[in-house]
């Protein structure tokens, strides 16, 4: 290869490299896929302990049959049964439910589930979410 052809490609070597900062967004994007995955897979490993061992406060966020969106807290444990109070409202979206997550919000009733029940209606998606505070 000639000494001028050299120089040329050299030149044109150092022109054409694509700077770091080009792929920041790709690294960006594929690593709040794996921050989405992992916490997606925690939250339900979470949820199957939190059906295994309950706790007094959990709260149960649920569909009611009418097709709108509420909440149960529990406040009380037997060996068979969990007693829980109904949250009076509804609501017809799933993401506004800490909306009405309020104490005040909860009946004084109380209502009582087998474990099996709601671990029937864990499964059908009757509930499909539970948070402890």
């Amino acid at each position: 290869m000639s000494r001028g052809l050299k120089t040329k490609f050299e030149n044109t070597k150092q022109q054409v490299n694509d700077p770091l900062w080009q792929f920041t967004g790709t690294i960006i994007l594929v690593f709040l896929i794996g921050i989405t995955g992992y916490t997606s897979s925690r939250s339900e490993k979470n949820i199957v302990s939190y059906l295994d061992d309950p706790s007094v406060g959990d709260i149960y966020e649920y569909r009611s049959e009418s097709g709108n969106y509420s909440t149960m807290m529990l406040k009380h444990i037997s060996p068979d049964s969990l007693y829980m109070s109904l949250n009076f409202y509804e609501i017809p979206k799933a993401s506004r439910l800490y909306n009405i997550d309020k104490h005040k919000n909860y009946r004084k009733e109380v209502y009582a589930f087998s474990k099996e029940e709601i671990k029937s209606m864990k499964n059908s998606g009757t509930i499909f979410n539970i948070n402890r505070p």
